[in-house]
């Protein structure tokens, strides 16, 4: 069944991932507290994109065959991922010096190296793809996810998978601890299946209480903007080492805004929905090509500093989504129903 309320919400989801990432492309030297407003409000929407995947993976559950899974999953999310990283890849190889960056890759041979750049996925240009190394590992997982699917008093382990996630902060740039990854959104994963298993129950009580919710993520927002010595994300060196307190509020406000969003999709959708469906369904393709066009308006600049203001990071966050959404056309164009494989979509 096409769930549309959280079809849109994953169109929101890749909104806030490109937002977030357009927001270190200009200096704010002038503007810093509207860097830290925009830090906080859109940085960390990984945990939007993590909460649907969980909750996609178990609506979809019923037929689950954990070799068709992986068989669809490589040639959905892998393939694409293996492709679209080969530019970055290349580039990293013969520009980047990444043995004088990562000291393990010291004395190491360019095949090793590019190995190394693939299995990490954000060590090179295109950063945000370490995502792909990371679900690949709850793709391989599943047979255990189902487990809870199948028992579902296991959902009570999100009484320790939460606090766990708040405690461990997030991994430092260019997340490359793929451990300390898939531990800290596991929570948002495991979260995002309760929810799917658990729809019928809590969709009448979300929708009752969507805009309710939605003010309480906005006050805490607000407040921890305003009261808060860190913004944006709270990364740490190693995992628990709390350098930025001993919460990761970042990640707690995204979490609300999950069921926030979701029960604000459910009462729009039908104004929202149709406006926002094409945008869901380039999502991958967005989140895989995305960092390119960032990168080719940073050449673009290289001789400039450019200063940040709210106006600046508009612009350049549309005509970001715009060429993403304009490569998934030509992808498709050229390769027709084989595009999903090479672009994601």
């Amino acid at each position: 069944m096409f769930l549309s309320p959280i079809h849109s919400f994953r169109a929101i989801a890749i909104l806030f991932i490109v937002a977030g990432h357009v927001i270190w492309a200009f200096s704010w030297h002038r503007h810093p507290h509207v860097r830290d407003f925009l830090a906080d409000f859109f940085e960390n929407g990984t945990v939007l994109f993590v909460f649907v995947s969980g909750f996609l993976f178990q609506h979809l559950s019923a037929r689950f065959d954990y070799r068709d899974f992986l068989s669809k999953k490589f040639r959905n999310v892998v393939l694409p991922y293996l492709i679209v990283s080969t530019p970055a890849v290349l580039y990293t190889l013969w520009h980047g010096h990444p043995d004088s960056v990562y000291p393990e890759l010291d004395h190491t041979s360019s095949i090793y190296q590019a190995i190394w750049l693939y299995l990490k996925g954000g060590a090179h240009i295109n950063y945000p793809l370490w995502f792909i190394p990371m679900i690949t590992v709850y793709f391989l997982l599943a047979p255990a996810f189902m487990v809870i699917v199948r028992h579902p008093r296991l959902y009570w382990l999100l009484l320790l998978l939460i606090p766990v996630s708040l405690l461990a902060h997030r991994p430092p740039f260019p997340n490359l601890d793929l451990v300390h990854l898939c531990v800290y959104y596991l929570s948002a994963y495991v979260t995002g299946m309760f929810c799917s298993q658990f729809r019928t129950r809590i969709e009448p009580s979300l929708h009752k209480s969507a805009f309710l919710l939605m003010t309480l993520y906005v006050v805490a927002f607000v407040a921890h903007f305003h009261w808060s010595r860190f913004h944006g994300n709270y990364e740490v060196v190693h995992i628990f080492s709390m350098e930025k307190g001993l919460i990761d509020w970042i990640f707690a406000l995204k979490l609300i805004l999950c069921f926030a969003l979701w029960g604000v999709m459910m009462r729009l959708d039908n104004r929202v929905g149709p406006h926002l469906r094409y945008l869901a369904d380039a999502s991958f393709a967005i989140f895989f090509t995305h960092m390119y066009f960032i990168f080719l308006v940073h050449v673009a600049e290289r001789k400039l500093i450019v200063e940040g203001d709210l106006l600046s990071w508009l612009v350049e966050l549309v005509f970001v989504l715009v060429c993403s959404v304009l490569s998934l056309q030509l992808a498709r164009k050229l390769l027709g129903e084989r595009s999903r494989m090479v672009i994601g979509s």
